[in-house]
């Protein structure tokens, strides 16, 4: 047996199965909001562009060209791209971390890191192409400091650039533009060439961001953007309102409010974690036979941290804000320590402050976004921890010999299996789903029949039958539009009617409630008015309700006005119809509200 030649594979094995494994449960589980919002998105976006903001635009092509590529089944192939696409960000992770940290403790950070990104919306949409864009970049970039090298540096800035209009708040990703600038001026004290490199990375992004816009412009004319000038103007205009939960003011509070919990945190478990970590090393040095108590603690650690993840209970309440306001200030200490040391480690110090604080900002999900955007961070923050701690022990050592030693590793390894510790309940299934507000995989086992984007995957048989009942329903109805109200833009799915509004999600701020009263009532004067389909928030799994009670209560009141009448209530779903239609539909009894 070779065995310096599987040393060497075992590390890449190591990464495959950790690329891998999210396909035995790539078919199973689907929401009705996001998920149905982000293939609904695709679906039109090429024969009603209108539905496709500037903001998300670029991820609308790329899902797009998915979407439209295939006969069935998009649902399951977006779900496998998004496999392929968290594949690709652990290998650029991989690559740019190996050499500053041992393999095995990157591939835990990277293996807990899968292991959060299958509890979110694990499909290809908005997010999940917007990491795609910025680990690439920064792969880039770093291969640029590492071999000083233009031509990459040029082109992580434009692709930081593109992905603007990935997703808007990714604008933020333009502070990756102090890299350059602290690698060369701080680091290597090259003050003029940093300026230079920054302004470089700078005009890349610039100049990606203007050659796309001149794209849109060609393709579309002037009405993208004004359409995103008024959702910036609908966005601020609703700060503070408590109405909308995408405003800008509301984003902010939200975040301050993640770092806060974040920190009361860290000041209830870091000062213990340190304390012990130290008590430990000190009884390692006055009780020489110790042995028989490190074969303990390397055996009962990982289950003690995987104990005490349980007791830190919801990853959305404790973990994510923790580790939302320890990896920064991890990654700080970095960035300090090793500006003369360690040059590249202390410039992915500085990337991983950049995706730790830039991400949660613009979406109402907070820290919960560490699910999507955890490799570079968890897998950083745990190398740079151990790393700190045995470096830290290192000098003490060589200052007073024989006071430390080598007991560091252990109390190293300490904090590290408290650190993994906490992400482990993920793996009980108590956290661990197949996707976004869906039930767990052992409940996921029937197939939806008659919808072709949802071939090959399955959900819970309740939903199953739901989805099956309504597109049958709705089969007859395909000449008209649909507005679909509540959390259900996966309905748009499940017929060939076209959508009613330019925004598939009507709940949400982009249509202002006097436009959708005026548009609904336009319907009606050119004689076209829509089938109404709406979401019972009740039933809804993820206990929210409507996003809009305002625009609820418009849609009420056009429905009394204009009798419509109640197709199908089965708790659920509620279709509405034209009394003109009701007859063509099949007949239906009228029914109140």
């Amino acid at each position: 047996m070779n065995i310096p030649a599987l040393k060497k594979m075992s590390p890449w094995f190591g990464l495959a199965l950790i690329a891998a494994w999210p396909l035995l449960i790539a078919n199973r589980g689907f929401d009705v909001s996001d998920t149905g919002f982000y293939l609904a998105g695709y679906r039109y976006v090429f024969s009603h562009p209108e539905v496709a903001p500037l903001s998300t635009l670029l991820s609308s092509w790329l899902g797009g060209l998915i979407y439209a590529a295939l006969p069935y089944g998009q649902l399951l192939a977006l779900k496998l791209t998004c496999v392929l696409i968290y594949a690709a960000i652990a290998y650029w992770t991989f690559r740019m971390l190996r050499g500053h940290f041992p393999d095995w403790l990157i591939l835990i950070g990277l293996a807990c890191a899968s292991i959060h990104a299958t509890t979110y919306i694990y499909v290809a949409g908005y997010n999940t192409f917007s990491y795609l864009f910025l680990s690439a970049a920064l792969y880039l970039l770093y291969r640029a400091l590492e071999r000083d090298r233009l031509s990459c540096l040029l082109a992580a800035g434009a692709l930081l650039g593109l992905n603007i209009f990935i997703r808007l708040p990714n604008i933020l990703h333009c502070a990756a533009a102090a890299v350059p600038l602290w690698h060369y001026w701080f680091c290597l004290g090259q003050r003029r060439k940093g300026l230079k490199r920054a302004a470089q990375f700078s005009l890349a992004y610039l100049g990606a961001v203007a050659a796309f816009c001149g794209l849109v412009w060609l393709a579309r004319g002037p009405e993208p953007f004004i359409q995103a000038f008024g959702y910036l103007g609908a966005v601020s205009g609703a700060a503070g309102t408590g109405l909308d939960s995408h405003n800008f003011l509301t984003l902010w509070e939200m975040f301050l409010n993640n770092i806060q919990t974040g920190l009361e945190a860290a000041g209830l478990y870091v000062p213990g974690l340190l304390l012990g970590s130290l008590a430990l090393m000190g009884l390692m040095g006055a009780w020489p036979g110790f042995g028989l108590m490190k074969t303990v603690i390397a055996v009962g650690g990982p289950a003690l941290a995987f104990l005490g993840g349980l007791a830190a209970g919801d990853p959305y309440s404790f973990l994510y804000p923790f580790q939302a306001a320890t990896a920064p200030l991890i990654a700080l200490a970095g960035l300090l320590y090793y500006h003369r040391k360690n040059p590249l480690l202390s410039d992915i110090s500085g990337m991983i402050i950049v995706v730790a604080l830039a991400m949660p900002l613009g979406s109402d999900f907070g820290a919960r976004h560490y699910a999507y955007y955890w490799h570079l961070a968890l897998a950083g923050a745990l190398g740079l921890t151990c790393r700190l701690w045995l470096e830290a022990a290192s000098r003490l050592e060589r200052k007073r010999p024989g006071a430390v030693g080598g007991k560091a590793a252990l109390a190293a390894n300490l904090t590290l299996w408290f650190m993994v510790g906490l992400q482990l309940p993920q793996l009980t299934g108590l956290e661990m789903r197949t996707s976004f507000m869906d039930l767990p995989y052992s409940r996921t086992t029937a197939a939806v029949e008659g919808v072709g984007p949802l071939a090959g995957m399955k959900t819970n048989p309740v939903r199953a039958v739901k989805l099956a009942q309504i597109a049958r329903e709705l089969k007859p109805l395909a000449d008209m539009k649909m507005v679909v109200m509540g959390q259900a833009p996966i309905c748009f799915l499940l017929s060939d009617a076209e959508p009613f509004f330019d925004d598939l999600w009507i709940d949400l701020h982009n249509t202002p409630a006097e436009a959708f009263a005026a548009e609904l009532e336009r319907g009606v004067a050119l004689n076209r008015p829509p089938l109404i389909l709406a979401l019972d928030g009740s039933a809804d799994p993820g206990g929210r309700r409507w996003i809009s009670f305002h625009k609820w209560r418009l849609l009420r009141f056009f429905i009394k006005k204009y009798n419509y009448v109640l197709h199908v209530d089965d708790v659920y779903y509620k279709l509405y119809l034209p009394p003109e239609r009701v007859f063509q539909a099949g007949g239906r009894r009228p029914a109140a509200l």
